[in-house]
């Protein structure tokens, strides 16, 4: 369900609520139930023959009460039954952050900031002004888990815009035509457009000139226009609520526009115009359009009327004398938007409910943090060596102890049976016989059996995981000493604890796992206790699997902002194929790429464990009830889980059930085939039903609740 507050009345005019008509109707399209919010009468007129499902309120639309809040929420509440986090977009300059943080509870909010002038509590930032670089959002939100819609491929604009003709034949004087010319903007109390009208008409007299002026719904100015319609007949016609809007521009040859929204609805039909301005915030994006030569500005008539009269009619006078200078003028606007802004808006709202998945990347490049993973990982060790992932540090990690081992030491080895296959492949290629030790179902090792099968198989090296960011080795420690004690080589993958590192230094030779799984960069691992460099190569700089996967990343970004040719099935694909290209070329260690190791600089790793933890803590409270969905073990403090465990006796009915939500909880990991031989009861127990739900930093406890709220269902 999606909730839309917005307002139209005779002080703010239609333009809020036109533009959210559009962006409702897309969402409508897509298949969503939209309810309209409005605060009092005069809006809810505004919305009556517009067919869409209202509220009124009744509340003061420019003082916001707490009761407002209140019956927002309780309309919220009763309307929504799909089961889905509710979304509410926001357009209006009156409701403060407050209210936003607070709708945000329990919410996704989205927000439509003709300003960016500061940050604003919502999930969603919606600006298509001209001026709006990404840059500057991007400074603005960095650091922020918001997601940015900023350009002028978001403006929402009408359907009938979506698809126009392009204009190939302009205006010349004396070629026995009419130069139709559309003037409208500025409705509401601050309405200019009879005196621009009468001031045309007297400075242009030409017959083959003729006025189009549209008032809006709430404009005073439409029995000023039809008096002068009637002073100047066949020379001006006054027009009200029109709705084809596009056609009335399509067969005009030249616009005088204020420069709101109507701006971008000339660029979607190619009209030359001439803007002026009657609000501050319409100034930069006029003088930007002006700047760049894709329309005239005439100034803003509030302060120098008599001026921004006089360019209006001299500006339109040179467009008339100048077929050449409309075309140009056409072909730069043409460039500004295509009309489908609201398409691609509806379509990031509903996206953002997607949880789960590899890393997507939305935005520019973030800017330096003291808090990045590579100062966290040399807080724990300053012998780091950095890779393209953890697979690789697994293949330097091996090079090493092979290169100090005496020659009489065997190349056999002990890896818990519930693993990955990544982590088997770089002891089979480098020629080590694998044998499995067993975890129970809290995933924990036992010391005994390790002993028991280093006796009988001769190893001389055991691999331990610490697994989800949970202390499964707790109370190890001394253990890990005594085999290293023996000369028995220690690996510790802490892939998925990578925040657990600094312990693990502390009990083990080698310390080994992904960075690329935390955060949105293509490659990255990390080796510690490593001391050969043989066989590692600097290969991705512009390397083959690290574009590929950045092209996907950029690909699932884009598919999550509403842009258009990002195709899911294609990024999830070109996803796999990377990894599948990778390992089937895999020849040993490789180092992270630079491209990475910059990227990786701008994510700050505090955040990141701050908002696992704040997540992962909600799912190990609230699961605590159910009968057919356990837990694998109760969360500690200061653990930070890359994914949260849990068992399910009916797992792909759950995974299906989450799914069908917009939910991806991967099954870690598929059985290997070679480990098979190994399992035990336990072993087959994990592998069948131990399901990952994702409670990574690109999400919060909303996602978190309606999670839950699904499992809970699942379980009833």
């Amino acid at each position: 369900m999606v909730f839309i507050r917005t307002d139209a009345n005779s002080k703010i005019g239609m333009g809020h609520l036109m533009r959210c008509l559009t962006i409702g109707k897309a969402l409508t399209e897509a298949g969503e139930n939209v309810v309209f919010l409005v605060s009092d009468s005069e809006s809810e007129n505004a919305l009556r023959s517009s067919g869409a499902v209202y509220f009124n309120l009744s509340v003061n639309w420019d003082d916001i009460s707490a009761d407002e809040l209140d019956a927002v929420r309780s309309i919220a509440d009763r309307e929504s039954h799909d089961g889905k986090v509710p979304i509410f977009l926001v357009d209006s300059y009156h409701l403060n952050d407050n209210y936003l943080k607070e709708l945000r509870k329990s919410a996704i909010v989205a927000y439509i900031d003709d300003f960016l002038d500061s940050t604003k509590e919502a999930d969603i930032i919606i600006n298509y002004d001209v001026l709006a670089r990404k840059e500057k959002a991007a400074a603005l939100y960095d650091g922020y888990h918001t997601r940015l819609l900023v350009g002028t491929v978001y403006a929402p604009l009408r359907e009938q815009f979506f698809n126009v003709r392009k204009r190939e034949k302009f205006y010349a004087e004396g070629d026995g035509r009419v130069c139709n010319v559309l003037l409208c903007g500025g409705g509401g109390a601050a309405s200019f457009l009879p005196k621009i009208a009468e001031h045309i008409l007297n400075t242009l007299p030409s017959e083959n000139l003729k006025l189009a002026a549209v008032a809006g719904e709430y404009s005073d100015a439409f029995a000023e226009l039809e008096t002068l319609e009637k002073e100047h007949p066949g020379r001006i016609s006054a027009l009200k609520n029109v709705v084809d809007m596009k056609s009335l521009m399509e067969d005009c040859s030249i616009a005088v526009t204020a420069a709101g929204t109507v701006p971008y609805e000339c660029c979607a039909t190619g009209l030359p115009a001439v803007l002026y301005s009657i609000s501050d915030d319409q100034l930069p994006d006029a003088r930007w359009l002006k700047d760049n030569g894709i329309m005239f500005y005439a100034g803003d008539i509030r302060d120098r009327m008599d001026i921004a009269l006089e360019n209006i009619s001299g500006y339109l006078k040179k467009l008339m004398e100048s077929p050449e200078l409309q075309s140009q003028m056409a072909k730069k606007s043409r460039k500004i938007t295509d009309g489908k802004g609201a398409v691609r808006i509806a379509r990031a709202m509903l996206r953002f409910r997607e949880t789960g998945s590899f890393f997507e990347i939305t935005g520019n490049d973030r800017a330096y943090k003291d808090n990045n993973i590579f100062r966290f990982l040399e807080d724990c060790s300053q012998d780091v060596r950095y890779y393209d992932s953890g697979r690789s540090a697994f293949s330097a990690a091996l090079q090493s102890i092979e290169s100090s081992a005496p020659e009489e030491r065997s190349k056999r080895c002990l890896l818990p049976v519930y693993t990955c296959d990544t982590v088997i492949l770089p002891f089979e290629e480098a020629g080590w016989e694998v044998f499995y030790y067993h975890v129970n179902r809290e995933l924990e090792p036992d010391p005994e059996e390790i002993d028991e099968l280093i006796r009988k198989t001769g190893s001389s090296l055991v691999l331990f995981h610490t697994y989800f960011g949970m202390d499964t080795l707790d109370n190890m420690s001394g253990y890990i000493n005594a085999l290293r004690e023996k000369k028995i080589s220690v690996i510790e993958d802490m892939t998925q604890s990578l925040f657990m590192t600094g312990a693990a230094v502390k009990r083990s030779d080698f310390v080994v796992g992904s960075i690329r799984k935390w955060m949105e960069i293509p490659d990255g691992g990390f080796g510690i206790g490593i001391i050969s460099e043989e066989g590692e190569t600097l290969e991705f700089e512009g390397g083959a699997f690290v574009s590929r996967r950045l092209d996907a990343m950029k690909e699932k970004g884009d598919y999550l902002l509403g842009l258009d040719g990002a195709v899911k099935a294609h990024f999830l694909r070109e996803n796999t194929g990377s990894e599948s290209d990778r390992y089937d070329d895999f020849m040993g260690a490789y180092s992270m790429s630079l491209l990475s190791s910059e990227m990786a600089e701008g994510v700050d790793a505090k955040d990141i464990a701050s908002r696992r933890s704040e997540n992962a803590r909600f799912l190990d409270g609230a699961l605590s009830v159910f009968k057919s969905v356990r837990k694998v073990r109760d969360l500690k403090d200061g653990e930070v889980p890359l994914y949260y465990p849990v068992y399910a006796d009916d797992r792909e009915g759950l995974q299906t059930l989450l799914r069908e939500h917009d939910i991806y909880a991967p099954v870690l990991w598929p059985v290997y085939e070679n480990a098979k031989k190994s399992f035990d009861d336990n072993a087959r127990y994990i592998y069948s039903h131990l399901l990952a739900l994702p409670c990574d930093q690109r999400y919060d406890v909303r996602t978190m609740e309606n999670m839950v709220k699904l499992i809970s269902y699942h379980d009833s």
